[in-house]
């Protein structure tokens, strides 16, 4: 009596199916939540940063000042100078509107996710959370190597205006900063057009089985 023959079955690992590419609307969808969602987030992040560290600037200052009142005698030349200037800048009036601020750029910060995430949603990506966190992690190094190009630039602005009074150099501060976060917020649609692209062409979803 013979024994039936087994054939073996070649060993190895299952083929994966190849996925689509992304159609036009989610490579667009893509991009455009990147531009929006990152631009927002760096926004977000400068106002806060900048707001808390105002803060911070006019707490500093508050404290020195504190202590060297309490010293009597002994302040070094020049203290009345920059007591003045400090008073005329009334940094303590604006504390509140600062912390405001602050609290204004995070909520910025979270509409730039949620926006994302509904973008890549309404353009048919296939996991807009993970697309959004993914290319989030991305953009920020790509920006933290890049993000210090619109501000050298704008470093360059006051040099150009050397004899300018204590009051138009604050106007000129204040222009310089607005630009330079202009600047960057562009830099950072660019950034997140890209990442937010590449993002999404990594984890699109796969071919559906077809049926025998």
């Amino acid at each position: 009596m013979t024994q039936p023959h087994f054939v073996q079955q070649p060993y190895g690992p299952v083929p994966r199916p190849k996925r689509p590419p992304l159609t036009k609307r989610q490579a667009g969808g893509a991009r455009v939540a990147g531009a929006v969602g990152f631009s927002l987030l760096t926004l977000g992040w400068m106002v806060a940063l900048g707001a808390i560290s105002a803060v911070a600037f006019v707490g500093l200052f508050t404290w020195i000042f504190d202590l060297v009142g309490t010293a009597g005698d002994g302040r070094q030349e020049g203290y009345a100078e920059v007591e003045a200037f400090i008073a005329q800048l009334q940094l303590g009036t604006w504390s509140g509107w600062l912390l405001v601020a602050a609290g204004a750029g995070v909520v910025a910060m979270v509409v730039g996710l949620l926006v994302s995430a509904l973008i890549l949603r309404s353009s048919g990506a296939a996991r807009p959370w993970a697309i959004t966190w993914a290319a989030f992690g991305i953009a920020i190094a790509a920006h933290w190597v890049l993000g210090w190009i619109p501000w050298f630039l704008v470093q360059l602005v006051p040099g150009a205006f050397p004899f300018v009074d204590p009051t138009g150099w604050l106007w000129l501060t204040g222009a310089t900063i607005a630009i330079g976060i202009l600047l960057s917020c562009a830099i950072a649609a660019v950034i997140g057009a890209l990442s937010w692209w590449w993002m999404a062409h990594a984890l699109r979803a796969a071919a559906p089985a077809s049926i025998a």
